[in-house]
């Protein structure tokens, strides 16, 4: 066997040997050069197990507890940047990270070493990537994830979903506002009632009823029960591992049926294409940050699935594609698209709440437990 001339020697990825000059090359040994490498690493964590993505003094985040492992791994000075500074809370299937630093343990067993000590937070794979690229920069585009679940007025949302869904209870009637308005409790004081109370109210006393041609799909959704139409069966596409699992529970904006999912389809049109989307950016965010963005898709569904008991629940999932977004906009896109589904906006609110570039004209924050950074474009 013919003699190597001395090289630094990698085996199962964890430490570097130096081999004499004439020894040989063992048989489970790869030949390694440590050089300024680059390497792009895509990580799937559970949000609820750490305090965001960015590093904090005496707080367990992603990027902490990814530089601890992989500075096991790889050994000297290692830099990580991520695409995107999820809050906590907040999950992903497809975080995507740089890793730059000389180091010799090749791309490809860079998950199975880091895997190995981690818990909560795993890279999913590992490839070198040109010496100029960064994970930010260059990024193209994001997908997320955001999941709700409805369940029933006879039991209490199923706790060991809270972390992984935002979570709605249908009440026992309709909400009260709208219950006390359509019941006749404000019928006899109409300066209790705005326009679209009216309009309501006409259509669901039977005003309209001897004149179908008067009422719109949604209304004849709500009248013959019909908002079960958009919901999808069950199908085992729906109940995966991931589902089974699941977010803050918030009864405050009472569901009393399941999401009109016609009504936020028609809402979300309003934010497909490049807007201000300074109505949905939190404080706290970089007040620089350009607010004209570009959402090229908006997909929504509902489906019926189970909690973790069995139970019967509906769930819906939304995601957002974009080319960039605001701090906490999506949550925010959310949380206005939940209340068209439930009836407090109109689907036509949407557009005014773009044009008026004020947070106040939007929507609540939807929790940071339903909400997966899916994917991320390059």
């Amino acid at each position: 066997m013919r003699p190597y001339t001395s090289r630094d020697f990698h085996d199962s990825g964890t430490s570097v040997t130096r081999i004499p000059i004439s020894s040989p090359l063992p048989p489970d040994f790869d030949i390694i050069t440590t050089m300024k490498r680059n390497v792009l690493i895509t990580v799937e964590y559970d949000g609820s197990r750490f305090s965001g993505w960015q590093t904090q003094p005496n707080a367990r985040t992603v990027h902490g507890e990814l530089m601890r492992a992989l500075g096991l791994v790889c050994g000297g000075e290692i830099r990580l940047n991520g695409t995107s500074r999820t809050d906590a809370g907040v999950h992903a299937y497809g975080q995507a990270a740089s890793l730059t630093g000389a180091f010799g343990i090749p791309a490809e067993r860079i998950p199975i070493a880091v895997n190995n000590l981690t818990t909560d937070v795993k890279i999913v794979t590992a490839c070198e990537m040109d010496e100029t690229f960064h994970a930010r920069r260059d990024a193209k585009g994001k997908t997320y994830l955001y999941r709700i679940s409805v369940s029933g007025p006879e039991y209490e949302p199923d706790i060991f979903m809270r972390d992984y869904r935002y979570q709605l209870r249908r009440s026992e009637t309709i909400c009260a506002n709208s219950s006390d308005k359509l019941s006749g409790n404000y019928l006899d004081k109409p300066e209790m009632l705005s326009r679209n109370d009216l309009d309501a109210s006409d259509k669901l006393s039977g005003n309209y009823l001897d004149k179908p041609e008067m009422l719109s799909r949604n209304d004849t959704d709500k009248l013959s029960g019909n908002r079960l139409d958009e919901i999808e069966k069950p199908s085992s596409n729906h109940l995966d591992a991931s589902e089974s699992q699941s977010s803050v529970y918030i009864d405050s904006r009472c569901a009393s049926s399941p999401l009109s999912i016609p009504q936020m389809r028609e809402a979300a049109a309003e934010l497909i294409g490049t807007h201000d989307f300074s109505s949905f950016r939190s404080a706290g965010g970089n007040p620089n940050a350009d607010p004209v963005k570009t959402i090229s898709d908006i997909t929504i569904r509902g489906f019926e699935s189970a909690d973790t008991r069995g139970r019967p629940i509906i769930e819906y999932e939304i995601r957002v594609t974009g080319d960039a977004f605001l701090y906490n906009m999506v949550r925010i896109l959310v949380g206005t698209l939940v209340e068209t589904g439930t009836g407090k906006r109109m689907p036509r609110d949407m557009a005014h709440t773009l044009a008026a570039k004020d947070r106040q004209a939007a929507g609540h924050t939807a929790p940071a437990a339903g909400l997966w950074l899916e994917r991320v474009y390059f």
